[in-house]
């Protein structure tokens, strides 16, 4: 990772975090700000990011994609003021440009912002929030949505094809009225002919749930149904599948379009 501008242990002052292959930055305040910036990066490594956008994103691109800057050195009784020209003039919370999903909030030292501050807050917050719970789909994207799930793909499937959340998918097939298929409904979907087959060829459960979009524990479930017997630890350690070999033998094109076929 590059640090750049690494300043003394209490500067206060407006920090920008910057994605460098998207151009996309997360703009913040502190009273602190190198102690401030190792708290968001043991976060993001963890996982536990409380924003859910750029922990994506550097989940997608890897801290070496992440570099860090102070942008102005201020007193702490201008910090929210400044923050906020920062977060207007940079337009970090349009989600094509940034990371925030707020506008600058009272900080812990106690600093008041002015009335006319504050509204500019609250307009700034809520066209970030529209931005982001409402994004623009076009109806010809969401017929193709629903299309897909009545052929049998899931939620999770569309997500990836459309590059939006499954719950975004979902709620479009609510807002529509399609009627959704129930858990065992989905669940067979697959046939437990494929699923036998894609594990007679020495898939783990893991491997085939990756490969179909299904819980491995689901497909342990329906294997004990059927009093189908699974292979024992040893043998299964012998012909299992390194992740190499998993994506250039199954995670491509070709196997994926014959998979509707191994039932027959």
């Amino acid at each position: 990772m590059i640090e750049r501008y690494f300043v003394a242990v209490d500067v206060t002052g407006i920090y920008e975090i910057k994605c460098k292959l998207t151009g996309k930055i997360y703009i913040g305040s502190s009273v602190n700000i190198n102690r401030r910036w190792m708290n968001h990066k043991n976060l993001l490594k963890q996982n536990k990011h409380y924003n859910k956008y750029l922990q994506s994103s550097w989940n997608k691109y890897g801290e070496e994609n992440f570099e860090w800057r102070v942008i102005e050195i201020v007193d702490k009784e201008n910090l929210i003021e400044s923050e906020l020209k920062w977060f207007t003039n940079t337009d970090c919370h349009n989600p094509d440009l940034g990371f925030n999903l707020t506008a600058p909030v009272k900080g812990c030292f106690g600093y008041k912002p002015s009335n006319e501050s504050r509204l500019k807050m609250s307009k700034s917050a809520k066209i970030a929030h529209s931005k982001r719970s409402k994004p623009l789909i076009e109806k010809s994207k969401i017929q193709n949505i629903i299309d897909l799930y009545k052929k049998g793909d899931t939620c999770n499937d569309i997500s990836i094809k459309h590059n939006l959340s499954a719950s975004t998918i979902y709620k479009i097939l609510i807002e529509n009225k399609v009627e959704l298929r129930n858990k065992s409904e989905a669940n067979k979907i697959v046939s437990d002919k494929v699923l036998i087959k894609l594990y007679n060829m020495g898939l783990s459960y893991s491997q085939i749930g990756m490969l179909l979009n299904i819980n491995p524990s689901t497909i342990s479930k329906r294997f004990g149904l059927l009093g189908f017997d699974s292979r024992c630890r040893s043998v299964a350690k012998l012909i299992k599948y390194s992740d190499a070999e998993f994506n250039r033998f199954f995670l491509n094109d070709e196997f994926l379009n014959k998979l509707l076929l191994i039932g027959n």
